[in-house]
């Protein structure tokens, strides 16, 4: 694991809540089909749960556990909008 990764930002939450809870609880508020693209270690459960996405410039363990990488999110929206 790299731990000089996102050495600028720090994420302080509860034990019971990530992005990936919070993801849930809206998609399901919102009846809505969700997509997800994630581009560090704190984005795993989340590209997990929701069968994700990543950016080639994340760690590579991230990179393996998206169902597909793209160069930038444009690139994942143009994706997304020719299904």
């Amino acid at each position: 694991m790299n731990l000089n990764y996102n050495k600028g930002a720090i994420n302080v939450l509860s034990v019971q809540v990530s992005k990936e809870t919070g993801v849930k609880v809206l998609s399901k508020r919102l009846n809505c089909e969700v997509y997800t693209i994630g581009d560090g270690y704190n984005d795993l459960p989340r590209i997990a749960a929701f069968q994700g996405f990543s950016v080639s410039n994340a760690p590579e363990e991230v990179k393996q556990k998206a169902v597909k990488v793209f160069d930038c999110i444009q690139d994942c929206i143009d994706y997304l909008s020719m299904k």
